[in-house]
């Protein structure tokens, strides 16, 4: 098969070594300020504090997977050399571990078109799938360019702000929760571990 060279210089790069500076100290520090400020809400977290607590573990502990997804996903693009496959190969693979869990959990694959609250679900609640595929590919390609570091912080800041446009508007029907100072000062201290990064 012919490759194009723009797809055999992407694996050609290797991924590597990047020390640990103060720099990148300071950066993560100013990342986890800049979070908590964006979603420290005091009324809320105190009144559910025991059903929270282990869900932001969770979130913390599954927050290491896509570094790692990025990097197993690059090396697999090397190996089969096409970042397509590779994602391919990728969404395959979580098809069949979801599937499991369907059975196991869900016992059914019956899909209604109508939810809990006698709603239609609407076609576009299913667009996920597609901006998936978006995700794993550029960041399969982008890692070994820009670094792991780097392309997981950027594609952070990215579900930062569009988070909060979705919070602010109340869009896909969720509750708005407005834009405010502490949530501005929290994206600024954000955007300054990245420049720091």
């Amino acid at each position: 098969r012919v490759r194009s060279s723009a797809a055999s210089d992407v694996y050609k790069r290797q991924i590597h070594k990047v020390p640990f500076t103060i720099f990148k100290i300071l950066a993560v520090i100013l990342f986890i300020l800049g979070a908590l400020l964006i979603n420290y809400r005091k009324t809320n977290f105190e009144k559910h504090k025991e059903n929270k607590i282990p869900w932001i573990g969770l979130a913390i502990l599954f927050g290491f997977c896509p570094p790692i997804q990025n990097v197993a996903n690059h090396q697999l693009g090397a190996q089969v050399q096409s970042s397509f496959l590779a994602s391919l190969i990728s969404f395959i693979v979580g098809f069949i571990v979801l599937t499991i869990l369907t059975l196991i959990i869900n016992r059914s694959f019956r899909i209604t078109k109508i939810d809990n609250h006698g709603k239609q679900i609407r076609p576009i609640y299913f667009l996920g799938g597609v901006l998936g595929v978006g995700f794993i590919t550029i960041n399969l390609i982008a890692v070994s360019i820009v670094g792991t570091a780097t392309i997981t912080i950027l594609g952070f800041l990215g579900q930062i702000f569009i988070a909060q446009i979705i919070d602010h508007f109340g869009l896909f029907g969720i509750p708005k929760n407005r834009i405010n100072p502490r949530i501005i000062l929290g994206l600024v201290l954000i955007i300054l571990g990245i420049i720091l990064l």
